[in-house]
């Protein structure tokens, strides 16, 4: 099967499909460079002068207070102790951290950086001494290898030596004074020469403003630095070349523009000749005659010799596309696959090549060795994968591939089935390691498309690694070949597969075009603008304190914020807390599929600034284990069931109408008046003040009516209520009820809580059975009543 899965592709092929189409839906082989004017250089890109060459951040200045919160942060985000796997032997670390260059003090026992004076060491340290069989020594106190961060004061000199060693690297010297530094950086020129001839000048940035003729070191205006970029910047204009000995194809190619204009040519003239790659043989002709493709003439696309190959001008060609056409897309995808196909054929035909080895193993009943059986199933994809293509070839040459093929799939098979176990199971620890690792690479940064496309061609063509405890690791392509069908390895690559989806979330959620995210920022009274505190009509401190937001914050403006925090925040950011002893730490990550600057535009939109820590919204309080956000929902969904309350909750009600059941509504409103009077007042518009206040009227009078009919709110009613007048309720639990009601050893029917007087009761609804309370309320038996006899258990007989 061919391994780009296109089986589409194939079936088109051998129904005649043109080129233009083959190649807009299969995946591309090729590299490639036509051998005519192998003398014409691409030009890179043109510098003119005060052009920047390149550039470089460095980090700004850091006092000693800077350092103590960064550090005291830091370290109470992380575990206490963390445990690592060397050889056999478990080894416990634990946190631990320096001040200056003081002793070592373990963070468990409480973290207190404020007596730092330059610098603050935090990492891992081993708990207790161990000496493992072919290990170096791990003694008490030896720090876990890339654990140690060093956080420190930056002033003038320690920064403008960063600068000066910058910019050594590219002009080979530093400032030696306050003179400017000038130099040239190395560039290719039109032959293909290296040469350093690019004249320019360093300059660095302070915050904005460029200074050029002063020493780095010793620029006291380096001490209060936030931002500092050093600069390369062209004095005399030149022009940078490059790969000048691979350009040269004589068609015009110099950029994605142009290639794709040769590309459509090879197109047109392979559809011309009624042919497509696929089902071209040995000795096919195509004639190319278009404007860029003039020069390549009459092309014999595969040449009909020992080995079955592309023309060296057309694959000169193809090679020369593949270096400007991405290989995401169709087009670049075919070429690529041309070009592999023509490796694959030399690999197979050559002297002493894989289909002369493998046509070997047949002397052999089974592989001696891995390796072996890696070759033979490297040789059978090639086979598998442009099988349409080897139908093409002579018979002669058919018949030789087919039969080593057939040899290879009954040896590959066997091995497998005999090895299959051991093999599956090192293969499925291996996609593991490498997952683990692509994701600890990327995710920091945030994972692309291009990342993932990338690590599945390196599972699917094979890879070397070193996994997150410095092993170097291998999967092989035979592997993948072999296991791709199982679950187990399906199950992966869907776990890859998947992250296309979370990127494009994520590239949804922190779009502008978001209707959440529109909502938020909208210039007319911005939710933005008041959690950012740019407001000053509404109350805000200049802290922006949580307190002045949850008690300013209305409804509409709540709900806004919850959009965007249920469909932007929480697709780049997942807060979550961890229990430490008594008390619990901030354990909110970023999404693996989010950049850090995606995370903090999405943070300062809502407020919290960069710190998760500090953030109005994101601060934790560390006793309960939760953040200010928990708390605000709480807020505002109490304001929001106490507006419920004052209207759905109570508008059907009035004095007059009034029953027992409807005590829970009035109470629910009077609580409702209470809050939305005091702690909740800030929280509404001024409509909703208004609807407030009327509902605060229409509670007190249905408050009073509900007294003077069933007595006091503060209890639940239960039992019999005298009503006066021989009349009476029944209640449970503060219910008004339907039902018959012993008391002694009569029997009284109440509805709706009020018991019946001279009445007929029927059993059910079709009145199967009669019964009959007389004017006490009283069920009456064996009497007769104004002629009707009812028996002892009450029921009218006649």
């Amino acid at each position: 099967m061919n391994k780009y899965s296109s089986k589409a592709v194939k079936t088109a092929a051998t129904v005649g499909m043109s080129l233009a189409m083959v190649l807009s839906a299969v995946p591309a082989v090729g590299n490639a460079v036509v051998a005519q004017a192998a003398t014409v250089c691409t030009t890179k890109k043109s510098y003119k002068a005060n052009d920047v060459y390149a550039s470089k951040t460095i980090t700004g200045a850091k006092v000693i207070a800077d350092v103590q919160t960064e550090a005291a942060n830091a370290i109470k985000g992380l575990d206490l102790t963390k445990t690592v796997t060397v050889g056999a032997t478990e080894v416990e670390y634990y946190l631990g951290y320096k001040v200056d260059s003081g002793s070592l003090k373990k963070a468990s026992d409480g973290v207190d950086v404020s007596s730092a004076t330059s610098k603050v060491t935090y990492g891992y340290y081993a708990t207790t001494g161990d000496s493992i069989t072919g290990y170096p020594v791990i003694n008490a106190d030896d720090p876990l290898k890339g654990s140690e961060v060093i956080i420190a004061v930056r002033d003038n000199a320690n920064i403008g030596a960063d600068i000066n060693t910058y910019v050594t690297s590219v002009l080979g010297s530093a400032w030696g004074s306050d003179a400017a530094l000038t130099g040239n950086v190395e560039i290719t020129d039109a032959s293909g020469n290296k040469t350093k001839t690019g004249a320019v000048k360093a300059v660095y940035n302070i915050d904005g403003t460029d200074v050029e003729a002063t020493n780095p070191v010793g620029n006291g205006s380096l001490d209060t630095a936030k931002s500092v970029v050093v600069k390369i910047v062209v004095t005399t204009a030149f022009e940078d070349y490059s790969n000048c000995a691979e350009v040269g194809t004589g068609l015009g190619i110099t950029d994605r523009y142009t290639a794709k204009n040769v590309y459509n040519e090879i197109v047109s003239a392979f559809d011309k000749a009624s042919l497509t790659f696929e089902n071209v043989k040995p000795g096919d002709e195509v004639e190319f005659t278009k404007t860029n493709t003039a020069s390549l003439g009459k092309v014999t696309i595969l040449s009909k010799g020992a080995i079955p190959q592309l023309d060296i001008d057309f694959k000169a060609v193809l090679k020369e596309l593949a270096r400007y056409l991405d290989n995401t897309t169709d087009e670049g995808k075919a070429v690529e696959r041309m070009l592999d196909m023509d490796t694959a054929m030399n690999d197979m035909f050559k002297a002493n090549g894989n289909l002369a080895a493998a046509e070997k193993y047949d002397e052999d009943t089974e592989f001696k060795t891995t390796s072996a059986y890696a070759t033979a199933a490297d040789l059978l994809e090639d086979f598998n994968d442009f099988e349409t293509y080897l139908t093409n070839l002579d018979t002669a040459k058919y018949d030789r591939v087919t039969d080593a093929k057939s040899v290879l799939e009954d040896l590959v098979n066997s091995y497998v089935a005999e090895n299959d176990g051991d093999l599956l199971d090192t293969y499925l620890t291996s996609l593991d390691k490498f997952y683990e690792k692509f994701v600890d690479q990327y995710g920091d940064a945030g994972i692309t498309k291009a990342n993932v496309d990338a690590a599945i061609k390196q599972i699917k063509n094979g890879t070397t690694f070193t996994d997150l405890k410095g092993k170097e690791v291998t999967i092989e392509k035979s592997d993948y070949t072999t296991f791709k069908e199982n679950s187990g390895v399906e199950e992966y690559m869907t776990k890859f597969e998947d992250m296309y989806d979370e990127i494009e979330a994520v590239k949804e959620a922190v779009a502008k075009t978001n209707e959440a995210y529109k909502d938020l920022i909208k210039n007319d009274t911005s939710v933005k603008d008041f959690l950012t505190n740019k407001d000053s009509d509404r109350k805000l401190t200049s802290g922006k304190e949580f307190s002045s937001i949850k008690s300013n914050l209305t409804v509409d403006e709540y709900k806004i914020l919850k959009a965007y925090k249920e469909e932007v925040l929480d697709v780049v950011l997942t807060l979550e807390t961890k229990e430490v002893g008594n008390s619990y730490v901030n354990k909110s990550a970023k999404s693996i599929y989010a950049t850090t600057a995606q995370l903090n535009t999405v943070l300062n939109n809502i407020g919290n600034g960069t710190d998760l820590d500090k953030g109005v919204f994101t601060k934790l309080d560390k006793e309960k284990g939760e953040f200010n956000w928990d708390k605000l929902v709480a807020h505002m969904e109490k304001v929001e069931s106490s507006l419920e309350a004052l209207t759905t909750g109570i508008e059907k009600l009035d004095s007059i109408s009034l029953t027992v059941n409807d005590r829970a509504a009035i109470i629910a409103a009077d609580d409702a008046v209470y809050f939305l009077t005091g702690d909740g007042e800030d929280n509404l518009t001024s409509a909703q003040a208004r609807t407030v206040k009327n509902a605060d009227r229409k509670v007190t009078e249905l408050m009073e009516a509900y007294r003077m009919k069933f007595g006091s709110l503060n209890a639940e009613l239960n039992g019999w209520v005298d009503k006066g007048a021989g009349n009476w309720a029944y209640y449970e639990n503060g219910n008004a009820v339907t039902k018959w009601v012993a008391s002694g050893s009569d029997w009284y029917y109440v509805k709706g809580g009020v018991m019946l007087r001279n009445s007929w009761i029927a059993s059910d609804s079709q009145g199967t059975k009669w019964y009959y309370v007389d004017d006490a309320g009283k069920m009456v038996s064996n009497t007769t009543v104004n002629g009707y006899t009812f028996n002892s258990y009450g029921v009218w007989v006649k």
